[in-house]
């Protein structure tokens, strides 16, 4: 059958923040369907993609849902699908040309942890912007990364992107922007390739404050129990290192100094995150960097500078200030109000150790130059 519609009748998956998937769904009987169905209605939207098995999702959201205004795009889906659509691979690219293109199209790339999710929320409040935060289909990307040749995955990220923009009913948008998670800056030449006319935003922050936030985040997402138990390792190399090869610690930690603890993981996930925008910058891929200290210190200039790198006009301004109004990860596991345990005085040592060693400044003070 070339696609399929189901009713959704469980729904499981390890833990808040784990990657999104085609099996965090229990099914019942199947039917045969046209897959135009998929891309006819903005109550459908595309959830994951199973790179090994060539197979898409799309799942069914209570009438006038408007992912424009979650926190975390796959959690919202993974909540409220009703439904699911399950097409074959080779599909998404003619299903993507029966979607409009957006007049403008920006990518919110990041480290993690830097404020990316407050941009978000600062965009979703201009009312012909459209942001989307972290939908998993470009986290599938990511992570397939590794296996699936740039031939192949342009024409993914393009396809993918371009199914995203399903605006609510009524909404006239100018401009959209995604926000995907942190691991796809690894792929920011293959998004330069699919988009090419896409506004790129790079937002940082320093080494030590990003490990830290992501120590504490972890612990609200993941659990206590599980991030200070034995299965933790299992669960931060994938994440940290975007589902690259165990090798791949070899240029980090030399043999015989392998990563010790899951600080030092998260120590390397924000090393390669900055060697990938500072590959790309050294190919000429167009970002704007923003770093989280100096959103923090001048907002209003930082959020015209956001403004200005995804091409929306600056009479805007006073509209996104509203995004700062309240914690923009209120409600979820990263909410702010809840309780973790932060870095220790060694673990910071020890991170700056490991920056001397990869020849890495700490960002606390040096900054990224715009590239195009």
């Amino acid at each position: 059958m070339d696609a399929a519609l189901y009713p959704i009748i469980d729904r499981a998956h390890a833990f808040a923040g784990a990657v999104r998937s085609l099996s965090d769904f229990t099914l019942g009987p199947g039917r045969d369907i046209d897959p135009v169905m998929a891309v006819q209605s903005p109550d459908w939207s595309l959830y994951a993609v199973d790179i090994e098995s060539r197979r898409a999702m799309f799942v069914e959201l209570p009438k006038g849902t408007d992912l424009g205004n979650a926190s975390f795009v796959y959690m919202t889906q993974f909540d409220l699908a009703q439904r699911a659509i399950i097409v074959p691979l080779e599909l998404l690219e003619p299903l993507s040309r029966q979607r409009a293109a957006p007049e403008n199209m920006g990518m919110l790339f990041s480290t993690g942890r830097c404020g990316s999710t407050l941009a978000s929320r600062i965009l979703a409040q201009i009312p012909d912007v459209w942001s989307l935060s972290e939908p998993d289909i470009l986290e599938n990307l990511a992570f397939a990364r590794c296996s699936v040749p740039s031939k192949e995955m342009v024409p993914l990220i393009r396809a993918a992107t371009r199914l995203l923009f399903n605006p609510p009913a009524g909404r006239k948008i100018r401009t959209f922007v995604i926000k995907p998670r942190s691991e796809s800056v690894l792929q920011a030449s293959d998004y330069a390739a699919a988009l090419p006319q896409s506004r790129n935003i790079f937002m940082y922050r320093d080494a030590a404050g990003y490990v830290n936030s992501l120590y504490r985040f972890a612990q609200k997402m993941i659990g206590p129990e599980v991030f200070f138990g034995p299965e933790m390792d299992a669960i931060s190399w994938p994440l940290s290192s975007a589902n690259a090869p165990q090798s791949l610690s070899d240029e980090y930690f030399p043999e015989g100094r392998n990563p010790s603890n899951t600080s030092d993981v998260m120590a390397m996930g924000w090393a390669i995150r900055m060697h990938a925008y500072l590959r790309a910058a050294d190919i000429g891929v167009p970002m704007q960097p923003l770093h989280y200290a100096d959103l923090n210190a001048d907002r209003r200039a930082q959020t015209t500078l956001l403004l200005q790198g995804l091409g929306i006009r600056a009479d805007h301004l006073d509209l996104a200030m509203r995004g700062f109004d309240e914690d923009s990860q209120k409600g979820t596991g990263g909410d702010r109000a809840l309780p973790a345990i932060p870095l220790d005085d060694a673990q910071r040592a020890r991170i700056a150790v490991l920056l001397g060693r990869w020849g890495l400044d700490d960002y606390a003070t040096l900054r990224l130059p715009r590239v195009g």
